[in-house]
């Protein structure tokens, strides 16, 4: 499974969607501002960046960015009503689960 890194922003939030994931076996980090995301995935630690539906231009465009400078992929959270668990299990760990 891949490393992933979840920008949200709401620290409720992602430290809900931090400990449903890891509960799933995931290694996971969450960060709550633009700056932080780039600067984590600078690191090269990462595999793929979850981009929360909360976070707004021009911070979507800055981490999609620098996710491209350093070969992470992008899943960008469209929730539509879900909760966020039911959104982790129907698409965030199966993706993470895909070969890249």
């Amino acid at each position: 499974m891949k490393t992933l890194l979840i920008l949200g922003g709401s620290r409720r939030v992602v430290d809900d969607a931090l400990a449903h994931l890891r509960e799933q076996g995931c290694t996971v980090d969450g960060v709550t501002s633009d700056h932080d995301a780039v600067t984590a995935l600078d690191t090269g630690r990462y595999d793929t960046v979850l981009i929360g539906g909360g976070i707004e231009e021009p911070a979507r465009t800055k981490v999609k960015d620098s996710a491209q400078r350093n070969e992470v992929g992008v899943l960008e959270a469209r929730r539509a009503g879900r909760d966020v668990r039911t959104f982790l299990r129907d698409v965030v760990i199966p993706a993470l689960r895909e070969p890249r």
